[in-house]
């Protein structure tokens, strides 16, 4: 009996232990303020801060909180940094075409570069985006973000940073949500996805209420508009045709963060709309 309230003291001086730490721990986390900082704008963008009651026009340098409504008009882009304030955005873009290797290179995984190093998004023509969420905390030992979108209509393209495993980025669509984990991606809202780097699962709603979840690896894009005469199906993935992926690393090259704008006549100075949509 000794010997059971020896080992049972111990093992509640253990939890008292461990208890207290984790909550030293929390009482040490910091929440970093975060902001959607515009780093670019080609053509018209406009902006709500009431979910589209009223609308600002979006200018290159403005400073979004988490809550704002996006709009770009057509033939119109917008890239978003989303984190901690940078400083000043350069006050032109650097001028002069940047290499870009060959779809494959950079690790094997789809030709996106391995590794980013900031959150940026850019919102393709015609398309409403909604910053739902954007928070980060720090513990010390860890790093907890969580992202949250709300792509209306249109598209978006993404470049991802390395996530902590208790990070979430998620990125909601009118039938759907798509997950998304240090990722190059395309979204788009009818369900259409692309992944160039990391993975992305997307679940949506198919014929009859079904909930479908697929997963879409580097170098593979997903369609559910696989059913017949080009309906909602099960879905699919499939290898990004080589074109297409051309395109995209390009264009995701050039999605890196405000020192690295590229100027006008550059290939990600006029990035590509993906027409991924069902015709």
């Amino acid at each position: 009996m000794n010997k059971i309230n020896y080992f049972a003291r111990k093992m509640l001086a253990g939890t008292i232990a461990v208890a207290m730490i984790a909550l030293a721990n929390h009482s040490r986390a910091e929440n970093i303020p975060q902001l959607i900082t515009v780093i670019k704008v080609d053509g018209s963008a406009r902006y709500s801060v009431d979910n589209g009651k009223t609308f600002m026009k979006l200018h290159r340098g403005d400073e979004l909180q988490p809550g704002s409504l996006i709009e770009t008009a057509e033939k119109s882009t917008v890239d978003l940094l989303m984190g901690e304030r940078q400083g000043p955005i350069l006050a032109t873009p650097t001028s002069g075409p940047r290499p870009v290797s060959a779809p494959g290179a950079g690790g094997g995984n789809g030709g996106a570069d391995s590794g980013a190093k900031a959150n940026v998004v850019r919102v393709y023509p015609s398309s409403v985006l909604a910053i739902d969420k954007l928070t980060l905390e720090k513990t010390g030992v860890d790093e907890v973000a969580e992202t949250q979108l709300d792509l209306r209509a249109g598209q978006i393209m993404g470049n991802v940073k390395k996530l902590s495993q208790a990070s979430r980025y998620e990125v909601k669509i009118p039938n759907g949500v798509a997950g998304i984990r240090g990722t190059s991606y395309v979204v788009s809202a009818t369900g259409v996805v692309y992944v160039l780097q990391g993975q992305v699962i997307i679940s949506y709603i198919g014929p009859g209420g079904t909930v479908i979840t697929a997963t879409v690896s580097a170098g593979e894009s997903f369609n559910p508009f696989n059913g017949p005469n080009g309906t909602v199906g099960t879905g699919a993935t499939a290898p990004i045709p080589p074109p297409v992926l051309t395109q995209l690393t390009i264009a995701a090259k050039g999605l890196t963060g405000p020192t690295t704008i590229s100027g006008p006549g550059t290939p990600n100075g006029n990035p590509t709309l993906v027409h991924i949509s069902p015709d």
